[in-house]
């Protein structure tokens, strides 16, 4: 396991690597938890499973192996955080997660080519567990994309919906549990239950990213022209023209807080902050000392999570955009962030691996670090 470096950011816009360098030896914050090998981290919605990069299911609480999946596409875990929704081996597979049993399975002809550019989020369910959403091929002539929707209740899948050749595709669910948003080569806001369209609206070319805001008021759109990124924000029940709320040179992510009121993005070295409502100028703040790679925001929106080609993880006050401490795992990348619902977790994967540490850890350090 490698050792942990910390520090204290400083609060200059320019950061001396000398300085930086100095401050590493000055305390050390071990891992919760290394996996090796490893490219990803999904929690689960209780915080006490992690399902990693190479197929290892994990019980946090007690740091034990609960499964290792073999063949593992995608996977979403069900609101009850007991069982798995899994693209596997070209098969959607529903997973009993204390039983080790798939209670279902059914065939996806092609789900999750590469060939595919994707949008958005390809899978979830509804907040209330009865529906799972997935997109896949349809087994026909030429291979349309369709949405599946699954009855998690009766076991069974209960329709597919057209989307037609499509060369992207991306879904975000709304919080009321009955409609959808759907991106392929136009933005469909779609009532799933009974497949009724309520609304169609043109996407930008070259959109890459799309998301909802956690109350289901508007909608972000990401997009390049001219070689600029930018992202447009339009309301989602009212046929509003969209606005540009962020326009920067190549962003390489974006979030939005879980207000709706503000979004951060990053680009290059600096750690960008705009606010939606009230309309306020961008805030940039030079971040890294080389790429950055990686964003994340904490659960109760008070921390941005920053990770670089620097080999270091920042955590920011969501707020001021002042830096709060800053770990180093190891000689390597930091290119994934991830927090657990709950707050308590926060995952990275630097280089090949994926590193935990709990947030109570990062605290106590920031803690120590202002005082």
């Amino acid at each position: 396991m490698g050792r942990t470096f910390v520090g204290f950011a400083g609060w200059c816009v320019v950061l001396s690597t000398t300085v930086l360098d100095a401050a590493d030896d000055t305390k050390v914050v071990e891992p919760f938890l290394v996996r090796s090998r490893s490219d990803s981290a999904v929690f689960s919605p209780n915080s006490e499973l992690c399902l990693m990069g190479d197929g290892a299911l994990i019980n946090l609480s007690r740091k034990n192996l609960l499964n290792d999946f073999k063949s593992l596409g995608a996977a979403t875990f069900h609101p009850n955080s007991r069982m798995l929704a899994m693209i596997t081996d070209f098969k959607f597979v529903l997973h009993d997660i204390r039983l080790k049993k798939d209670l279902l399975k059914v065939s996806l002809l092609g789900h999750g080519e590469s060939s595919t550019r994707d949008i958005g989020q390809r899978s979830a369910f509804t907040s209330d567990g009865k529906w799972f959403l997935t997109t896949g091929y349809q087994d026909e002539p030429d291979h349309p994309r369709a949405l599946f929707i699954f009855d998690f209740e009766k076991r069974k899948l209960a329709k597919a919906i057209g989307l037609g050749k499509s060369t992207q595709v991306g879904i975000a669910l709304l919080p009321d549990d009955e409609r959808v948003l759907i991106a392929t080569d136009k933005l469909r806001l779609l009532e799933f239950e009974s497949a009724e369209t309520v609304w169609e609206r043109p996407l930008p070319k070259q959109t890459r990213w799309f998301w909802c805001d956690p109350k289901g008021a508007s909608v972000f759109v990401r997009y390049q022209i001219k070689n600029i990124d930018e992202v447009q924000v339009a309301p989602l029940e009212k046929p509003e023209p969209p606005q540009v709320v962020l326009t920067a040179p190549t962003l390489r992510r974006v979030i939005s807080s879980h207000d709706g009121t503000a979004i951060f993005g990053i680009e290059s070295q600096g750690l960008l902050l705009r606010r939606v409502l009230p309309d306020q100028p961008v805030e940039n703040v030079e971040a890294h000392e080389g790429d950055i790679e990686a964003l994340a925001l904490s659960p109760d929106g008070k921390y941005v999570i920053t990770g670089g080609s620097d080999w270091r993880l920042r955590v920011w006050n969501a707020k001021t955009l002042e830096p709060v401490c800053f770990l180093r795992p190891a000689r390597a990348t930091v290119r994934r962030i991830e927090v657990s619902p709950d707050g308590k977790y926060l995952a990275a994967v630097v280089g090949s691996d994926t590193y935990i540490w709990t947030m109570a850890s990062i605290q106590s350090l920031a803690k120590s670090v202002l005082k």
